[in-house]
């Protein structure tokens, strides 16, 4: 209707809003009128620089940047799981290499379970406590999940025997499960609700573009990270993408836009 497609948008309308019938075929009748047409039809639709404008500028930031971060996150340690818990070394037997491999790809396994359950509260407590809030506490508990993991790498290079299994599996749990409770719940829903109508789509492209350059680093980057300083370079920087997102929605979100 913004176009001027009066007779097009009337039929949504009546499937959305049956009981306001006569106000919609009213708006439909006044197509003709110029003065109408000319007042809700833009002159050309509106191209990506909008979303830098004033008034959507803090929006944008708020609907990409943590998308960025958070698949760096999701990108870099989902796929190599297994071999930061094999860098840790979270097995006490002495085993071949191809066993220790099936082991490792065994509790990335189990772990990766929790991204499931992740989800399932998501589904659940988003709806309850709003994006914002559950966005905001996914990326604390993936910044404490990186923090017991490092915690973890300093006592498998001294002498505490087999005492960070533990934090290494309460560590992994808690990154995947607040990873998907937050904000790989509430990232990708932010466009549609915080932008209007005709700028949703360019948004929402605009974000998950921006989130795809997250992923592909967390792809190539972790894995240079690691060979060139090693697995508490790599929880750091985990740690760190964390708390920038915990930073950005808390100084960019806002309540009204739950």
């Amino acid at each position: 209707m913004t176009r001027g497609r009066f007779a097009e948008a009337a039929p949504a309308f009546l499937r959305i809003m049956p009981d306001q019938r006569e106000a919609v075929l009213q708006i439909t009748s006044n197509a003709a009128d110029p003065k109408v047409a000319n007042s809700v039809s833009p002159s050309k639709a509106p191209g990506i620089a909008i979303l830098f404008s004033r008034a959507y500028r803090a929006r944008t930031v708020l609907v990409a940047v943590p998308w960025f971060l958070m698949d760096i996150a999701t990108y870099g340690v989902g796929l190599f799981t297994p071999i930061i818990l094999g860098a840790i070394d979270v097995s006490t037997k002495r085993v071949g290499v191809i066993a220790h491999d099936f082991a490792d790809a065994r509790r990335s396994a189990a772990i990766d379970l929790f991204l499931l359950f992740g989800f399932l509260v998501g589904i659940w407590a988003v709806p309850r406590f709003g994006r914002i809030r559950m966005q905001v506490t996914g990326f604390a508990g993936m910044t404490f999940g990186m923090l017991l993991l490092m915690i973890a790498v300093r006592l498998s290079n001294s002498s505490a025997g087999a005492g960070h299994i533990p934090l290494v599996f309460a560590g992994s749990i808690l990154f995947n499960l607040s990873m998907n409770t937050g904000p790989n719940s509430t990232t990708f829903t932010l466009a549609p609700i915080l932008f209007p109508t005709q700028l949703r789509a360019t948004a929402s492209g605009f974000a998950a573009g921006v989130a795809k350059i997250g992923a592909t680093l967390g792809v190539f980057v972790l894995p240079i990270l690691k060979g060139k300083c090693g697995v508490p370079a790599v929880l750091g920087m985990m740690a760190a993408v964390s708390v920038l997102g915990l930073v950005v929605t808390l100084v960019f979100g806002h309540e009204d836009t739950e």
